[in-house]
């Protein structure tokens, strides 16, 4: 996982744009006005909690840093629900999932049912009564916090939308396995063709509030959203967000060991000691066996250290001296990747190849100043 640098310009700026677009947008769901379609009947609480503090706990939501937002939805749902708690929501969460399961088991066959011999769940009254009222307020939540038809904007219409936070967000690979190009693409009649996907770090399932936050919307591709990550859910009190990890790229290292047969390396990860929140956040990411596909990769970066000096790159620099070619210009070149780790995210599978260059030819750079080999 590469980390996004929250202090980047560049960040900062799709930041503020981002908040002020989709609380124009919100604002317009509420009260009307351009930028959305009104909703029918958006409650007194939702357009009492827009009008006070001008927003403000809704541009919270949209654009507070990722240890604060937990903070912000339980504000947000007081306005709902006075006596709200996160605990007492996640109850209703377990109510409906059980509820769900209940109605699944009574469609399944008679044979099915007897093999699984449950009986129908049955609410007391208490219970009934939180999980309408949630899925009441859910069903507004899901019309207000439109990810899916308005933000996803499937018929391609000229405003802004995740396509739009892509581009000025500027990461043309993916944040999680820095495999993928995840750049943004038009045609030349400027139909959208190619953007990152966005995985809701926080789940949409539980966290319905979140769904158009800036910080919990990470470009990344479809692999590490959906196949490897899926459902699994992520806490800031056991894995690393990418908006918080400034340091990790130096945390963890690529690294393999000899195997011999067809697939003749395995591809591994290291973590420093101690690094326990890393350790879980890669282990969800699968990125040891997602890797394990790049064995073509490592073959040739092997062949080459096994072909050349530790100066290759020192070399390379040398042989054109009158050409200009930095040190950096040189790595690119030679290994089609970047040479700086604050630059790793421009290229796929940078910090593997850094990685496993540096174990092999004993590349290294100073985290600031001009590479140099060690």
């Amino acid at each position: 996982m590469l980390p996004i640098d929250i202090n980047d310009p560049a960040i900062i700026e799709a930041h503020k744009v981002h908040v002020e677009q989709v609380f124009a947008r919100l604002n317009a769901k509420v009260f009307g006005g351009k930028g959305g379609n009104k909703m029918s009947d958006p409650t007194k609480e939702i357009t009492d909690l827009f009008k006070h503090n001008k927003g403000q706990l809704v541009k919270d939501l949209i654009g507070a840093k990722p240890d604060q937002l937990m903070d912000h939805v339980a504000a947000f749902w007081r306005w709902l629900d006075k006596d709200f708690t996160h605990e007492k929501y996640a109850d209703y969460l377990q109510l409906k999932k059980a509820l769900a399961a209940s109605e699944k088991d009574a469609q399944a066959s008679d044979g099915e049912q007897k093999k699984k011999k449950k009986e129908p769940v049955v609410l007391s009254e208490p219970d009934k009564n939180l999980v309408k009222a949630y899925n009441d307020w859910n069903k507004i939540i899901a019309q207000l916090f439109d990810y899916e038809r308005w933000f996803q904007n499937g018929n391609n219409s000229p405003r802004y939308d995740s396509y739009t936070l892509a581009v000025n967000l500027g990461r043309p690979t993916c944040t999680y396995c820095n495999r993928i190009y995840t750049g943004t693409m038009k045609t030349a009649a400027g139909k959208k063709v190619m953007r990152p996907t966005f995985d809701h770090w926080f789940p949409q399932f539980k966290y319905p509030l979140l769904a158009l936050s800036f910080y919990n919307l990470i470009p990344s591709c479809s692999v590490c959203n959906s196949s490897v990550k899926g459902f699994a859910e992520l806490k800031l009190k056991e894995h690393e967000h990418p908006y918080m990890g400034k340091d990790l790229i130096g945390k963890y290292r690529f690294s393999y060991d000899y195997q011999g047969g067809i697939n003749r390396y395995k591809i591994k990860m290291l973590t420093q000691p101690g690094e326990e929140l890393l350790k879980a956040t890669l282990a969800v990411q699968k990125l040891d066996l997602i890797y394990d596909v790049h064995q073509t990769e490592l073959s040739d970066l092997i062949l080459l250290a096994e072909s050349n000096s530790p100066y290759y790159i020192n070399s390379i620099v040398e042989l054109f001296p009158n050409s200009g070619l930095s040190y950096n210009e040189a790595y690119r070149l030679a290994f089609s990747t970047e040479a700086y780790s604050k630059d790793f995210y421009k290229r796929p599978l940078s910090k593997f190849k850094y990685d496993i260059l540096k174990e092999l030819l004993r590349v290294s750079h100073d985290a600031e100043n001009s590479p140099k080999i060690k």
